[in-house]
């Protein structure tokens, strides 16, 4: 036996002087007695745990003490370990995320860079085509017959769908910008609702007013350009989507600890089904003629 029964078969050691030549170690340090019992989990073993010099000699009943004594220390150390493990783990996992989230940012900064180029780079053909079309459109080539005017009427429509696109393109590599360079400051949103309806283009508007209703004194600390943005393209959604000499009401208020701004026209309003796209970037909602005008939409 000696320490390799110990450790092997789980048995308890229990040794007096003269001490066998297996504990020939600690009859070299002076022990004239000794109990040595496993010092392990339920799965892996530890080591011993053993005491010596008794008082009077070992008994079961110091064999059990220790055997309980060894237990519990082993499942002491066993959470140790544990707990050690899931450190290491929890480090190596942010490390991971770290990693992983600077790596997105990345790729967030090289597609808002490729979008901003692309957009700007689009700018300049739509620009041409625009000219060449009203051009034609007041005659400056020769005059043109009816039906050929119908064409440009519908080119002029695909122009402009083309450049809302490319204003949507510049609008999110803007706002994906922002993300890193904060531009917040103190704004008074009715003032900036009021500068986004002077901007709005007078082919949008097309004989549909809108009013704007302050409530209390609404400030914010936002991003200026990115709320002006925001509120624009509401108001012209509600506008290009409600019928002519309608109203459209922007309303500002203070709500709890926020601001809120409502949006109501009387236009053909959102299926249910397509709410959940509204915040996709470039989303499209297809237009439905069976949707009655008339129904009431509110954008928050």
């Amino acid at each position: 036996g000696g320490f390799g029964g110990v450790l092997k078969r789980g048995e308890a050691l229990y040794a007096r002087a003269p001490l066998t030549d297996a504990s020939a170690l600690l009859a070299f340090a002076g022990v004239h007695d000794v109990l040595v019992v496993p010092w392990k989990t339920a799965t892996n073993q530890i080591g011993v745990l053993a005491t010596y010099d008794s008082t009077a000699g070992f008994a079961e009943q110091d064999e059990w003490i220790m055997r309980l004594a060894a237990r519990s220390s082993a499942l002491v150390w066993q959470g140790y370990r544990a707990e050690q493990r899931a450190n290491e783990l929890q480090g190596e996992e942010i490390s991971r995320l770290q990693e992983h989230a600077e790596r997105v940012e990345d790729l967030d900064r090289q597609k808002s860079a490729f979008l901003n180029l692309a957009s700007h780079e689009l700018r300049g053909p739509i620009a041409i085509l625009r000219g060449y079309l009203e051009m034609l459109q007041d005659g400056s080539f020769a005059e043109l017959p009816d039906s050929v005017h119908q064409v440009l009427t519908t080119m002029q429509g695909r122009i402009d769908q083309m450049q809302q696109l490319v204003d949507q393109t510049i609008n999110v590599a803007r706002a994906d910008e922002s993300r890193h360079l904060s531009a917040a400051e103190d704004i008074d949103l009715a003032a900036v609702t009021q500068t986004a309806v002077e901007n709005l283009d007078d082919r949008v508007r097309m004989k549909r007013s809108v009013v704007i209703r302050p409530e209390g004194q609404p400030y914010a600390y936002a991003d200026l350009a990115q709320v002006t943005t925001i509120i624009g393209n509401l108001l012209s959604n509600a506008l290009k989507y409600s019928p002519r000499e309608s109203e459209v009401v922007a309303t500002v208020r203070i709500e709890k600890d926020a601001v809120a701004i409502d949006v109501e026209d009387h236009g053909i309003g959102i299926a249910d089904d397509d709410l959940t796209r509204l915040f996709r970037p470039f989303a499209r909602l297809e237009r439905s003629e069976e949707r009655r005008v008339g129904k009431e939409c509110r954008s928050r």
